[in-house]
């Protein structure tokens, strides 16, 4: 006995010519070539960057605390504006045909951060401390150089301003309670292996990045590319980058 006629229409959408694909496949190799080469290029600006800086935290004298204006034409400060741009960074800058990202970025301020308790206090973390019994205990974390935006908001009150921000995580560090959003109840600092183009300007125009050196744990990673480090004393701020 017939119960039910089912009737259907296949709708095959037609398959790309070879030409097509070949050319698809080219572009998607000069992309990936184009991003292995870019990572290349980071990697060397990025470890003689943080050598320079680590060595130099290294011969700090007990308690020294400041922060270090960089001739904008030193090699220094300009290898800290090569890292921000091969990471992605200012890629919302307006940039007309021919203009180099470079020029296209105009001002920049970069500040070298010398804190000596914070270097110290970093450097201690997950160090065996010869007793065989805790060395089970002692955790196991991954260092990585990350990215800190942060920028003036209106929450942050009258007579605030990006420089006093800047000040406070030179002096004390990153707050975790302050980074709340998108965050859990212990709040956390979120930290980013490239400096996040979705991450824009403050109130007064100004974007700010803070490169930092980041001791984490396997579950603070939200994604291969961003983490919020619930500690302080596991987030050490190296350089700090403003324009606008």
């Amino acid at each position: 006995m017939l119960a039910y006629v089912l009737w259907f229409h296949r709708n095959e959408e037609p398959a790309p010519s070879p030409g097509l694909v070949d050319e698809q496949d080219r572009l998607m190799l000069r992309k990936r070539r184009r991003l292995e080469r870019q990572q290349r290029e980071y990697v060397k600006v990025r470890d003689p960057l943080v050598k320079v800086a680590l060595q130099g935290l290294e011969k700090l004298s007990a308690g020294v605390l400041s922060t270090v204006l960089l001739p904008a034409t030193s090699v220094e400060a300009e290898s800290v504006v090569s890292l921000y741009l091969l990471g992605g960074g200012a890629s919302r800058v307006h940039r007309p045909p021919g203009v180099d990202p470079r020029e296209a970025l105009g001002g920049v301020v970069v500040q070298r951060i010398e804190n000596q308790r914070l270097f110290k206090e970093f450097s201690r973390l997950g160090q065996e401390n010869g007793d065989s019994s805790k060395i089970c205990n002692t955790p196991r974390y991954r260092e990585d150089v990350v990215w800190h935006g942060t920028r003036l908001k209106r929450v942050d009150g009258e007579g605030a301003s990006l420089a006093t921000k800047l000040q406070s995580i030179a002096e004390q560090g990153f707050d975790p309670q302050r980074c709340m959003k998108g965050a859990a109840a212990e709040g956390g600092i979120w930290v980013s292996t490239s400096p996040l183009a979705s991450f824009g300007h403050g109130c007064d125009g100004l974007v700010a990045f803070v490169l930092c050196l980041a001791k984490t744990t396997f579950n603070e990673w939200v994604d291969a590319t961003s983490a919020r480090v619930l500690q302080r004393e596991r987030v050490l701020p190296l350089y700090s980058l403003v324009h606008a």
